[in-house]
């Protein structure tokens, strides 16, 4: 699970206070200073104007800063314009004025903010790292993760910042990887700089798609609000709202990443706990992105069989729309100029939670549907005369759906029910609940997404509906009302294929043509089931079961005629994509098993049939040829049996004709 991607955290406003850290004179210029720098630039043309501007007040500051330690003068460049930062680190001891040695790691991490911000990544990050080794507690070890830059005027050891804004130093990342985790800051008067700066240097390693690298810092910034988060939050309620707010980020973060490194299950925990500090922090947060967030979320636990979270998520994001929608849509109308989506993204998020519970309900259908047939084929397997009853079709005991996630009954939103467990669906009675929700949930979708506009969406979203009654045919063992089912898919999907232009939605009409011409074939089918009981044809004589078999043939070969004219060029030329070449074949194979079913008296009519059948079957043989296919082997081998065969039965038909 992956949300979209924030930037960087947002800059803190100062360093928060408490009774023995007065905001003096130098915190009043950092929180203006802040409050600057988040100011947009009023020249388009120069965005980061303001940026700029700040930072120059920044190195004023930090000059100003670096004078208030004026006795050592070891700590300055003899031309007083370079900083030496490892003997301005040594000064911070109780004697040497070590609440000046704080001050400047507070400036140098708004520098390191200030050229992130500005996309300076490089200086971003050196900056960063001296602001983390002037807030340590122990700056010893990372003493060893500078190095000289390679150029004549500097082949020292010392590390300076020189007055031109540049770090005359490199950073050894790999010391600094393997130096973090045990690192801590100074005081907790420098906690957040010291959090955030983790969280930095973790998002710098993202934009790199160096993941592993920024887990390291973002597992760090987590160890700190844990280890210091309880302390805070009796003593210092301001520091610890602004810890809470990092930590949320840090959860996020670590959401991201977790899901680059493909550790889905991590991504999900981390998202879960993100979306859930959001509710408890007391923060403010957009509940439409909190909202699409949790049905993003609760489609991975789908993916996973776990109904219960997938539930739980869908039901709280319910319940967080119910609440946040009567305020945004009175917002819009009054044309407030803080609300930033219209009305068209409402009725949006309205169609994707309909969507999203509608297809949990078709995923427990699909999920029972093949765990019955799972049962189905161990049950055939005792069973010796390989024939079932109808009452033995379906298990007569309750079947618990076991969760796939530990997640399940670890996480829970505040105040929102969830649901101690979900059972396999094993009658129609059941089955028919669940589609009807499937179908409430589709068809109100569908209001929203009208074919003119979202054809994408509507095509998809009917063929899910389509899907769903094939999950419902699973359950219903009267073939005539099987058959009514495949008539309403039919009429379902049909009248999409002359709204579609084929310039644009060739593939959309591909798989149309091939759902349709496959959902005859299943009509057929039934009509065969019909016509082997003989005895019991439900109402109908057999030759009107015979014309009835006859119509949704047709249908069937006009479907997957449609279907194999779509892969032709504009000369009429057969170009298959490879992805489509499974359906391809068993389209034919299909034309070839209808053309010869048809029932007809007529010779001559009956000749006619088998010649195409005989060709469909050879189209079907020599494609497979030139284009092998998988898992199709038992198709191929009657293919082949049948081009030989049906010449013969084509010789004898005209010598009896």
């Amino acid at each position: 699970t992956s949300f979209s991607h924030t930037p960087h955290p947002p800059s803190m406003s100062g360093t928060p206070t408490s009774p023995q850290n007065p905001v003096d004179a130098f915190q009043q210029h950092l929180n203006t200073l802040d409050r600057e720098s988040e100011t947009p630039s009023q020249d388009e043309k120069q965005p980061y104007l303001q940026k700029y501007n700040v930072r120059h007040a920044l190195f004023q500051l930090l000059e100003k800063e670096i004078r208030n330690i004026h006795s050592h003068t070891e700590a300055l460049e003899k031309d007083t314009n370079a900083i030496d930062v490892a003997a301005l680190k040594a000064m911070n001891s109780p004697t040497h004025n070590s609440p000046h040695i704080m001050h400047l790691g507070q400036i140098l991490y708004r520098l390191g903010v200030n050229y992130f911000d500005c996309e300076e990544t490089s200086d971003s990050e050196l900056f960063l790292f001296a602001a983390l080794y002037m807030l340590s507690d122990n700056a010893e070890p990372l003493r060893s993760c500078f190095v000289p830059k390679t150029d004549a005027t500097n082949t020292d050891h010392r590390m300076l910042l020189s007055s031109q804004r540049h770090m005359q130093i490199s950073l050894k990342n790999d010391l600094l990887l393997t130096h973090i985790a045990n690192v801590h800051p100074s005081s907790l008067a420098c906690l957040l700089d010291f959090v955030d700066i983790c969280n930095y240097f973790g998002v710098i390693w993202t934009n790199r798609h160096e993941y592993n690298n920024a887990l390291k810092f973002f597992e760090r910034a987590e160890a700190l609000y844990k280890q210091h988060h309880n302390f805070i939050a009796d003593s210092f309620a301001e520091t610890h709202e602004k810890l809470v707010e990092m930590q949320t980020l840090t959860t996020f973060y670590l959401a991201q990443v977790y899901g680059h490194l493909k550790q889905i299950h991590l991504s999900a925990k981390y998202s879960f706990l993100t979306l859930k500090r959001q509710l408890t922090s007391g923060l403010e947060y957009d509940p439409t992105q909190w909202v699409r967030n949790a049905i993003q979320l609760s489609s991975y636990f789908l993916s996973q069989d776990d109904f219960v979270m997938c539930d739980h998520c869908l039901h709280a994001a319910l319940d967080i729309w119910k609440k946040a929608k009567p305020e945004i849509v009175d917002a819009i109308n009054n044309n407030d100029d803080n609300t930033f989506i219209d009305i068209e993204d409402v009725h949006n998020l309205d169609a994707n939670l309909q969507l999203a519970f509608a297809r949990q309900s078709f995923a427990l259908l699909e999920h029972s549907k093949n765990w019955i047939q799972n049962w189905r084929s161990h049950q055939d397997k005792l069973n010796k005369s390989n024939r079932f009853t109808e009452q033995e079709l379906f298990p007569t005991e309750k079947i618990k759906i076991q969760s796939f996630t530990e997640l399940t009954s670890l996480m829970n939103f505040d105040g929102i029910p969830k649901r101690d467990e979900f059972f396999v669906i094993t009658s129609y009675k059941d089955a028919l609940q669940s589609f009807k929700k499937v179908k409430k949930g589709f068809e109100s979708a569908l209001k929203f997404y009208v074919l003119d506009g979202y054809v994408t969406e509507h095509v998809k979203t009917c063929q899910q509906l389509s899907s769903a009654y094939t999950q419902l045919i699973f359950y219903e063992v009267n073939p005539v009302r099987r058959i009514a089912m495949h008539k309403r898919r039919a009429a379902l999907l049909d009248p999409i294929l002359d709204e579609l232009n084929e310039n644009v939605y060739k593939d959309n009409l591909k798989v149309l043509t091939f759902e349709l011409g496959q959902l005859y074939s299943h009509m057929h089918d039934e009509y065969g089931i019909m016509e082997e009981r003989g005895d019991n044809l439900f109402g109908m004589d057999m030759q009107t079961l015979f014309n009835n078999d006859n119509e949704v043939m047709l249908k069937s070969i006009e479907y997957f005629s449609r279907f194999h004219n779509y892969f032709k060029d504009s000369e009429g030329n057969l170009e298959v994509e490879e992805a489509n070449r499974p359906a391809f074949v068993r389209a034919h194979f299909c034309l070839a098993s209808m053309y010869y079913r048809i029932h007809t008296n007529d010779v001559e009519m009956q000749r006619k049939f088998l010649l195409l059948s005989h060709s469909e079957y050879k189209l079907v043989v020599q494609f497979a040829e030139e284009h092998p296919v998988k898992d199709m082997s038992v198709e191929l081998e009657m293919a082949k049996d049948m081009s030989t065969l049906l010449p013969a039965k084509l010789k004898s038909l005209k010598a009896s004709g």
